[in-house]
This record gives structure tokens, C-alpha cells and sequence, in this order.
């Protein structure tokens, strides 16, 4: 699995670079709350982990190794944050409408990398147990944690980059 930091920045640099280069996603007025909302929504699906120790704390065992990417890694719930927002964007409820939207989006981008980086994920979990993933980092010579923290590394580089380039980062200091 991607490590926390992969789950959050790839959403924020998607989207923060789709808002710098498009012309549809800046008339969409993406403020940088709704960007950083998309990292948090990228790690959304990983509440089953600290959820599962919590019960864990209160005596109710349940194996992680059972339960995560199961109840919240399928595409059920990105879907209802998609349901969400068609309502609220047909009531004219546009901020409320976006906020489901940025869900929906760092929501399906982490399902996204669990799929195709490591594992695999049951995206039709509980109708059917049929798991897809492409696994790719078993194709890499070096290991999976090794890889992991590299992805991080060059995550975070890319994202301080394209922060100067773009936003002057140095102004902030």
C-alpha cells in the first residue's frame, strides 16, 4: 500500500495542477482549502487502519489483514460522494456541491494507486469478492518499503517544485 504522504499528494498535485492549466477547472474556482480537502480525502480510505485499533483497544478484534481494503476501498462510497454532489449542485448548493466533488475525486484517486502501485482492491466489495489490482511494484528490483519511501521522496520534490515554479514558494518565507 502507498504510503499516508502518496495518498495526499497525489490528489493535491493533480488537482492543483489541473487548476493551474485548465481554463474549465479555474472557472470552477478550486480555492486551496478544496485542494488540501482533496489530500484529505485521499486518505479517507485508510480509516479502517486507526479504526481497527480502536476497537482493538476496546476488546472487538478484527485482523487488519481481514478488514482493510475491504469496507472502504470499493467504489460504493466515492459513488454516493458523486450522488452527493449532483444533489447539491441541482440545488444550487455550489459550495457544498464542490466539497463532495473534491471527495469523490481524492476518494477514487486512492483506490487508484492501492490498485495499480501495490495489492489489489474488491471495488464491487460486498456484491462480489473479485479483486483487481496490477500490483507494479513487485515488477521493481528493489523492495516494496524501499519503493514506498522513494515514491514519497520524489512526491514531495516534485510537489516543492512545481510550488516554486508555479506559486513562488519562497514568498511564503
Amino acid at each position: 500500500m502507498p504510503f499516508a504522504v502518496t495518498h495526499v499528494l497525489v490528489p493535491i498535485i493533480i488537482l492543483d495542477t489541473l487548476r493551474d492549466r485548465f481554463e474549465i477547472i479555474k472557472n470552477f474556482k478550486l480555492t486551496n482549502r478544496f485542494i488540501f480537502l482533496s489530500g484529505i480525502a485521499g486518505l479517507l480510505p485508510d480509516l479502517d487502519l486507526p479504526l481497527f485499533s480502536i476497537l482493538d483497544l476496546f476488546g472487538i478484534k478484527i485482523a487488519s489483514n481481514i478488514g482493510h481494503r475491504i469496507f472502504f476501498h470499493n467504489i460504493w462510497i466515492p459513488i454516493s460522494f458523486f450522488g452527493f454532489f449532483l444533489v447539491y449542485y441541482a440545488l444550487k448548493r455550489i459550495k457544498a456541491a464542490k466539497v463532495f466533488l473534491i471527495l469523490t475525486f481524492g476518494f477514487s484517486i486512492h483506490l487508484i494507486l492501492d490498485g495499480m502501485i501495490v495489492g489489489s482492491i474488491m471495488p464491487l466489495f460486498p456484491l462480489s469478492t473479485t479483486e483487481v489490482g496490477l500490483d507494479l511494484v513487485r515488477l521493481l528490483p528493489i523492495s516494496r518499503a524501499t519503493t514506498m519511501v522513494s515514491l514519497d521522496a520524489i512526491l514531495l520534490l516534485l510537489w516543492l517544485w512545481h510550488e516554486e515554479i508555479g506559486h513562488k514558494i519562497k514568498d511564503y518565507f
